[in-house]
């Protein structure tokens, strides 16, 4: 997987992080479905996550990667919670329905099950899951990129040149 993925992992996680945020951008103001509390705090991760990994991956910087990892292990957390107390409300932190007192209640199935199990919590679970699989998946393969902090070795060439690497010959 490591090889098939390569150095596009950061776009691919881009794209999936976009289009999780256009689809809550469409189901909110295309469809109208307003969004409950757990909602918003997905959308949080999600479209902080889309904004990250599309200007990593324009700039082609790994060194990203712990932050959006670290948003794309938040999300499912969230996600799953929702997709919990969406099928068992009782199960819902406080109970007195602190979630409606912001908007709808969490517990709100805004679109049918598919397959019984997929609803709006699972398709955000989905991605956030997806993007941080790519994201562990994905293979840096730059000679000069350190995993570890993300910047350049001082002993490894870089492809930048700078006036005092250029030498100048005088004229004779």
């Amino acid at each position: 997987v490591r090889d098939s993925l390569g150095e596009s992992g950061l776009l691919i996680a881009a794209v999936v992080a976009v289009t999780a945020m256009a689809g809550s951008l469409y189901l909110s103001e295309g469809a109208l479905f307003v969004p409950c509390l757990m909602c918003w705090y997905q959308r949080i991760a999600m479209y902080s996550l889309a904004v990250i990994l599309v200007l990593a991956a324009a700039r082609r910087d790994w060194g990203v990667r712990p932050y959006a990892l670290a948003l794309a292990l938040l999300g499912p957390a969230i996600s799953l919670y929702h997709y919990v107390i969406e099928r068992q409300p009782d199960l819902e932190i406080g109970g007195d329905g602190t979630c409606a007192a912001y908007g709808p209640p969490c517990t709100t199935r805004w679109i049918e099950d598919q397959f019984g199990y997929v609803s709006i919590p699972f398709m955000a679970l989905s991605a956030f899951l997806l993007v941080a699989t790519v994201l562990v998946a994905a293979r840096v393969s730059a000679p000069d990129y350190d995993e570890h902090d993300g910047e350049r070795d001082a002993d490894e060439p870089s492809e930048f040149v700078t006036m005092q690497s250029v030498r100048v010959k005088e004229p004779a």
